[in-house]
């Protein structure tokens, strides 16, 4: 018999393979904590997890109305207040929430999880195929910039706000990074205020996992992130926010137990960890991964803060579950590309500072070559997939926003340094350079068909995708369903946006690789966008020239690279983009969601269908080099 060490005792082989097995016979809802194991329903942690409600009394939902209300006026307008207000309600239960994550109870219940095991088995997996790729890994790793420490580079952009006081700054730069996510994604938010309090209450999750660890932003202790959430704890109630409250703690506490097994796996040999993955019946699956990886990054709460809200309500319970990602698959996946982009951008940090928890990572250590090349484009054809769809549940459009919104979030935030990268990897030598030459024209044509499954691999990490040739009208569609709100009626706007649509498109697959005739595309991206938005185009003249001004900014800097040669820099761009985001939510709302959509429909568009895909460089390169140095699979 093995014993498996775990932080709060120890589980004989026979219980881990029974936690196994009821992750695959039971498939536990991905949304319940309770039936992920991470809490028992016994009085002790109820009574810890519902003082985090505040004492606040409970909101009178009216008949339709939303699960998450503003109930007091914030102060903090972002990239203008002078520094982050604290209100004493929402500074206490901040406390409350740190304080209650690190509860004996919770942490016990989550260390012996069936989550749990799968956090062994995933560090067991990757450490023991690790080796047999770290060669590369480590040539790619020095290469890349150091990710990490982006108080930095951000301070310059808050000097003159705060007033050179950078005690103000810290808090805002948090609050502001992690509501920037949810102003991207969830773009149908009737009050602009919304998301950016859902940041604020969100920054418990950094603070918990970022203070310390390789990648520190550098803001500072655990009181930085307390003062970042104190708003948004006090000003946003109701029953989804409760419920979020509850799952961020619990997130929370099972993101240290996930960082013990990681660590207490890094301590045995690679023998011992061999030991353990056979004797436990194999790696780790892809439906135990996404279920201990959902609640390490507290997708959960994330997703209920915003879902509980005007707008998304209505695809929701009170507690802010979205119900249809529980019957549609294509709905499942794309929610999940907010995990799945993150997983390209840190891919190689991940490996270097051995912190197994990546998918990427894991299919590699499976499959090899196979369980990566072409994820970037599937995840492409995750978008297009759930945007096609016609199953009858609601909450199609509503996910691929999110999933574009992640798309374009996680290419342009300075913290995951993705055009950094790319530039490094560019300047490598030898097979590492070859491996990642741009591709050449008629190689540019590349997309995924999905196969039905809510996952993007099979048990055994093979992808649940096939790449193939695509046609230039097909990649149209593709493009058109991205950028036009459902509804649109309007014939001759529509084939306006395919005739701009075709030439761009066409432009992009037949141009040789002369960068700065790449670079110079950017104005018929620009003329795209102007078609899209043809209709607002004398109302809102000053906020679409900025929005199209970007658009070049995006292409110019991020996708084809312009090496600073416009003076150009990620944090610069990132904060642009942000600001110009932000103001659409003022203009009128359904002609603020058209414009906000049709701008991340032709972002993502030229991300990902141009056949210069950021995200596919860094995937394919990784597969190249992976087959390269190890024809064999890895384990």
């Amino acid at each position: 018999m093995i014993m498996l060490t775990v932080s709060a005792g120890e589980l004989t082989l026979s219980q881990v393979l029974e936690l196994r097995a009821y992750i695959g016979v039971a498939a536990p809802d991905i949304w319940s904590a309770q039936e992920c194991g991470l809490t028992d329903g016994s009085n002790a942690v109820n009574n810890k997890l519902s003082r985090l409600s505040g004492g606040k009394p409970a909101l009178r939902l009216l008949e339709g109305g939303p699960y998450t209300q503003l109930t007091e006026v914030p102060r903090y307008i972002p990239y203008e207040s002078e520094s982050a207000p604290t209100i004493d309600t929402g500074s206490a239960m901040a406390r409350l929430a740190v304080d209650t994550v690190f509860s004996d109870d919770l942490r016990f219940i989550a260390s012996s999880s069936p989550l749990a095991v799968a956090a062994m088995l995933t560090a067991a997996t990757v450490l023991v195929s690790l080796p047999k790729i770290i060669e590369w890994i480590q040539a790619a790793g020095i290469m890349s910039p150091k990710k990490g420490d982006e108080m930095q580079i951000l301070w310059p952009i808050y000097q003159q706000q705060c007033a050179g006081n950078i005690r103000f700054a810290t808090p805002m730069m948090m609050r502001d990074f992690y509501a920037s996510i949810y102003v991207w994604q969830f773009i149908r938010m009737a009050d602009g205020r919304i998301p950016e309090l859902c940041g604020s209450i969100m920054c418990l999750t950094t603070g918990i996992d970022y203070p310390g660890a390789y990648d520190d932003p550098g803001l500072g202790g655990i009181d930085i992130y307390l003062t970042a959430m104190s708003e948004g704890m006090a000003c946003l109630n109701g029953p989804a926010i409760d419920a979020g409250h509850r799952d961020a703690v619990v997130s929370c506490a099972f993101m240290k137990v996930r960082e013990a097994e990681t660590a207490m796996a890094k301590a045995k040999s690679i023998k011992e960890l061999e030991s353990i993955i056979s004797s436990s019946g194999g790696p780790v699956t892809p439906g135990e991964f996404i279920r201990m990886r959902w609640w390490d990054a507290a997708m959960a709460p994330y997703y209920r803060y915003a879902m509980g809200a005007t707008g998304y309500h209505y695809l929701a319970d009170e507690a802010g579950t979205f119900r249809s990602t529980k019957k549609c698959g294509k709905i499942k996946r794309a929610i999940d590309s907010v995990l799945r982009y993150n997983e390209i951008v840190d891919l190689f940090s991940d490996c270097m500072y051995g912190d197994g928890v990546n998918e990427l990572l894991v299919a590699m250590c499976v499959a090899g070559n196979e369980g990566v090349s072409g994820y970037a484009d599937a995840l492409a054809a995750v978008t297009d997939d759930v945007l096609a769809c016609n199953c009858g549940e609601d909450g199609h459009f509503e996910a691929a926003e999110m999933a574009m919104g992640a798309c374009l979030w996680y290419a342009l935030t300075p913290r995951y340094l993705v055009r950094a990268q790319l530039d490094s990897l560019e300047n490598t030598k030898g097979e590492l350079k070859n491996a990642f030459a741009s591709k050449r024209p008629e190689a540019r044509n590349i997309a995924c068909d999905m196969l039905p499954g809510d996952l993007l691999h099979t048990d055994g990490w093979q992808p649940l995708w096939i790449e193939h040739s695509v046609e230039i009208p097909d990649l149209v569609q593709r493009v058109v369903r991205r950028i036009l709100l459902e509804g649109v009626n309007d014939e001759l706007a529509y084939q306006r946006c395919e005739i701009a649509a075709t030439t761009i498109l066409s432009d992009c697959m037949t141009l040789g690789n002369d960068v700065a005739n790449l670079r110079a595309l950017s104005d018929k991206w620009c003329h795209f966008f102007d078609e899209v938005v043809s209709k607002f185009a004398q109302e809102y003249r000053e906020v679409l020239n900025n929005l199209r001004e970007l658009i070049a900014r995006i292409w110019r800097h991020n996708i084809i690279g312009d090496h600073l040669e416009n003076s150009d820099t990620d944090t610069r761009l990132f904060v642009d983009i942000d600001k110009a985001i932000r103001h659409t939510y003022t203009l009128e709302l359904t002609n603020g969601l058209a414009i906000r959509r049709a701008f991340l429909g032709v972002v993502s568009s030229a991300m990902e269908l141009s056949g210069f895909n950021p995200y596919s460089r860094l995937t394919e390169w990784a597969a190249t080099m992976c087959q390269s140095a190890h024809p064999e699979k890895p384990v």
